[in-house]
């Protein structure tokens, strides 16, 4: 019964190409406007996954319970000498056109021990000078 009604289907297609071009054209458009009303995409990690899974349930207690790591940006340079890395960090910290400021102008980094030779600047909305 399958085989049969493939047959048709073939045999009617070939006899009619235009009506199935116009078929195929208007369940494009169709697709791509139902696409474009329905679907979307975010970089939001927080939508990606169910707010109901263990894991996330269980970070966002986390953040609840520590919320000064929430928008945190950590860099870490890598320098051969110390006042190198301390330099790239003090010209992170300031910002550089065209990209906007990383962070307000009264965060000041943070430093590492100096025995690793890397200067670990993590900035904060929160962060205040020393």
């Amino acid at each position: 019964m399958l085989n049969h009604l493939l047959i048709r289907l073939v045999d009617t297609s070939r006899r009619n190409p235009w009506r199935v071009m116009l078929g195929a054209l208007l369940l494009a458009a169709f697709s791509a406007w139902f696409a474009a009303g329905h679907l979307g995409v975010s970089t939001d990690t927080d939508l990606m996954f169910a707010p109901t899974l263990p894991w996330r349930q269980r970070a966002e207690a986390m953040d609840k319970a520590f919320p000064q790591f929430r928008d945190l940006l950590v860099a870490v340079v890598d320098a051969r000498e110390p006042e190198e890395a301390d330099a790239t960090a003090a010209e992170l910290a300031t910002g550089s056109p065209p990209t906007p400021p990383i962070s307000p102008p009264s965060a000041v980094p943070t430093r590492c021990p100096s025995s690793i030779r890397k200067a670990c600047c993590s900035w904060s909305r929160s962060n205040s000078p020393p």
